[in-house]
């Protein structure tokens, strides 16, 4: 699955998120764009680990979900 993102890039070019590592890359670099408060002296985000486990989070949700329906469709 390919998800086009916006990022704050003066080109205007969507960039292609092709893996869950790049998109972990992205929400990253982005966050550290939009919101350089929340580095910490040490380099460290951990308004960003909040970001990252939540959407771990959702993710696992969704993927619960979907096996669920689909079991049930297969029924």
């Amino acid at each position: 699955m390919i998800l086009p993102m916006a990022s704050n890039r003066q080109s205007g070019q969507k960039q292609e998120i092709r893996t869950y590592t790049e998109l972990q890359k992205h929400m990253h670099n982005a966050l550290r764009e939009q919101h350089p408060e929340w580095i910490g002296p040490d380099g460290d985000c951990s308004a960003y680990d909040l970001y990252e486990k939540r959407f771990a989070d959702l993710l696992a949700s969704f993927a619960e979900k979907k096996r669920y329906l689909g079991g049930l469709l297969q029924s």
